[in-house]
């Protein structure tokens, strides 16, 4: 087993077991969708958004007799994994598979590496593409003010 960090968190890597360790071994106890929206600086629509696409299933939510949703500590670590995830830019059609594929462990290390490279080939092309807007920019602005002169 190899221990590597992804994401500013350690991922133990055999077969893709992509398990986030949390900082702490603390559990909270259940909260209710306000309260988690508020720990994870997003709105209850988004919460109620990742549970309607998928992203957060019955392992994170337990239903009490007045039928309130509640939610696990690991529902915690899920949404920050989430959006460590969406902040690589990965698309909702990636995060289901990424996700099912830690859930799973099924991906191989090649397999997370291709990913990984694809990823880095992608953000590597919308750098350039900046790049280039900001030189645009930068030629428009230069033009502009010997103009002035």
């Amino acid at each position: 087993m190899h221990k590597i960090a992804l994401l500013g968190h350690y991922v133990y890597s055999v077969s893709l077991n992509l398990r986030v360790n949390s900082k702490s071994n603390v559990r909270i106890p259940p909260v209710r969708i306000k309260e988690l929206a508020q720990r994870t600086d997003l709105t209850p629509y988004t919460i109620s958004f990742y549970e309607k696409e998928g992203l957060l299933d019955g392992r994170y939510i337990t239903r009490d007799e007045n039928g309130y949703r509640n939610y696990s500590s690991n529902a915690l670590e899920r949404i920050h994994m989430i959006k460590k995830f969406q902040g690589i830019g990965c698309t909702l059609a990636e995060l289901r598979d990424v996700l099912h594929s830690i859930d799973t462990n099924g991906r191989t290390n090649e397999e997370i590496a291709e990913w990984v490279q694809h990823k880095i080939d992608e953000i590597e092309q919308k750098q350039r593409d900046l790049d280039q807007m900001l030189d645009t920019l930068h030629r428009m602005l230069t033009h502009h003010k010997r103009k002035r002169n």
